[in-house]
């Protein structure tokens, strides 16, 4: 969920994993950043559209009522590290590699990390 809010809302894994219910207006809609939790310092409001609220429901049904949206243990969000690591762990280049497929340079993929989203997020 964590992932697809990162695309769908073109902002930085740090923000999404950090992010509190606090910031959200589900029903005009609207996410508010604070600039104490944004790299350029500066608050910014972001549009939530229909697949993000249905997501933020989501998560707001698995989250057991944490003042996070990502919860982890006890009153901490999720930290951003482990969602590069998770990936990581799980790339379809590390498994080419743990294969020693002997296509593996044919289909060999790029370093992932959930930055390339926003970076998708902000090319379009």
């Amino acid at each position: 969920l964590l992932l697809k809010l990162v695309l769908l809302t073109g902002q930085r894994n740090g923000e999404v994993a950090g992010a509190r219910w606090e910031e959200f207006d589900l029903r005009e809609k609207w996410w508010t950043i604070a600039g104490t939790r944004t790299r350029n310092k500066k608050s910014h409001q972001v549009f939530l559209t229909p697949m993000v609220v249905e997501i933020l429901e989501q998560a707001k049904r698995i989250g057991g009522g944490s003042n996070w949206v990502f919860a982890s243990g006890k009153d901490k969000h999720i930290a951003p590290r482990s969602v590069n690591l998770a990936i990581r762990n799980n790339s379809a280049d590390r498994s080419l590699s743990r294969q020693n497929s002997a296509f593996g340079d044919f289909f060999k993929v790029g370093k992932f990390v959930p930055n390339d989203l926003r970076r998708t997020a902000a090319t379009l």
